[in-house]
Parts: structure tokens; sequence; C-alpha cells
């Protein structure tokens, strides 16, 4: 069968070209500049350039956010009714006093108030920390003089996606971190991952999604060099390292294709 046999030889040519060129496509190199943080060529080993960030993002807070609040009093038994549950996690180890703050914590409910022993209802939803530490003040300023409040935000977490060595979900301890903080807790970002960062970003109006060039050393001077608490970090695979990956998805291909052609070949 000739005719067979024609298109037997052809197929078996293209298949083959095809098969190389994606080959060659699958294990391209990256390039070094897609890899490297903050790349600056002009700067050089004897120079000092400063980035002057701009004002810090505010953060403020939303519902479903906890708060650790100590009340201090000349007087402690007086200032323990304020207290309540919250202080007794001093002495756990980390972890435990990490879990035990959302249990014994001060919670924003969905009306972005918090509830304080012995005061009641404060709606602190929608103001700064240090904002929300005067509003409590205020409140038990009524009750207890000479009194002094200590406001923290202990659900300051991100969560960490994608192509890190260990992704998952990390509480801060730290007002300013920036993404590089985060992704040093993740372990840094693999070689496979992108330096292009997507951060979706919780607000009151809704989520943001934006992306930050790791590569940039400009970064050093912009709003976006900061995280927030409820920050999301997405590292997507570079484009490279798809194909690669895609490379084990086309052998079994075209291992089909081929007893394809030795089944032809046998009916030649």
């Amino acid at each position: 069968m000739p005719i067979l046999k024609f298109i037997s030889e052809r197929f078996r040519a293209n298949l083959t070209f095809i098969f190389y060129l994606s080959l060659f496509g699958s294990t391209a190199c990256v390039s070094n500049k897609k890899l490297v943080y903050l790349n600056d060529e002009e700067l050089s080993p004897e120079e000092v350039k400063t980035y002057q960030t701009k004002d810090l993002e505010t953060y403020r807070l939303q519902p479903n956010d906890v708060l650790s609040i100590e009340v201090l009093s000349p007087d402690p038994q007086a200032a323990e009714i304020f207290n309540g549950q919250g202080q007794k996690s001093n002495n756990l180890g980390f972890r435990e006093a990490e879990a035990s703050f959302y249990l014994t914590g001060f919670s924003l409910n969905e009306k972005g108030e918090i509830s304080l022993p012995f005061v009641g209802a404060i709606k602190v939803a929608g103001n700064t920390i240090e904002q929300a530490q005067d509003l409590i003040q205020k409140s038990v300023d009524q009750y207890l003089k000479n009194s002094t409040v200590i406001a923290k935000l202990v659900s300051f977490n991100i969560t960490i996606l994608g192509e890190v060595r260990m992704p998952g979900r990390y509480t801060i301890f730290h007002s300013k971190a920036t993404i590089f903080h985060g992704i040093g807790l993740a372990g840094d970002l693999t070689i496979n991952g992108s330096r292009n960062v997507k951060i979706i970003r919780q607000t009151p109006e809704g989520n943001e999604v934006f992306y930050v060039d790791l590569r940039d050393s400009e970064l050093l001077g912009k709003r976006q060099y900061y995280l927030q608490p409820n920050d999301i970090l997405y590292i997507q695979p570079i484009g490279a390292v798809t194909s690669r990956s895609n490379l084990s998805l086309l052998t079994v291909f075209f291992a089909g294709i081929s007893t394809l052609v030795l089944v032809l070949n046998y009916l030649q």
C-alpha cells in the first residue's frame, strides 16, 4: 500500500519535527535578570543609594480583626476586671500564645465593635490601632482613673501561595513588615517562581488585586513595598518552568502517536 506508506513516512517526519521543537521550548533557559531581586545595573558596589519611602498606608481595623487589650493600673485587682482572660497567655509558648489570643483576644464583630468587660461595646472599626487605643482609653477612664490602655493587633496574618519553599499562613509581629519579610517567612521563592508577585488585599471597599515586581529596585520607595493584614501573596511559575512541567505529558502523547505509526507500518 504505497499511499499508506507515504502518509506514514510524512506523518513520522512531521511528528519528529514537532517533538524536537517542543523539547527545545520546554528546556529554554531563564534569563538571570528575571530572577534577581531589586536589580539596579546603574548602582556600583562603591555607591550608596537612598530610596525615599512614601508614607505607609495606615491600616484601619475591620470586622473579624482580633485585638490584644491590656489595662494597667496602680490597682492591679481593679484592672483585672477589664482585662478578663486576655492576659493569661503571657506565660504560654509562642504557638500556644498565638492560638490563645484568638480565643481570649477581643474580636471585632460585624458591626466593628469589641465587647470590653464592664465597659461594654466600643466601636473601633475604621480606626487605626492608635485611634482605637485612644477610644478604649476614654471608655476605661470613665470607670478607672490613672489607668493605661495598651492595644495591639494580633491578627496580622498573611497567606503565601505558589512557588515558595514553604507556602502557608503566617503571623507577623511587625507593624511595618515588607514584602521581603513575608517571602522570608516562606523560605524565599523557588527558582521557578515569577518575581512579579500578585497580591490580593482586603479593604473595607472590597478586594484589591495588584502586582509587585521584586526585580525593580524602585519598589523600595513605593507603598506597595509594605504588607497589610490579611494580604494574600501568590507567586506564579515562570513560563519556561510551566513548559518543562508539561514535558512528561508531551512524552506520553508522542509515545502514543509513535505506537500509531508502528501500527500503520505493520498494516503496509
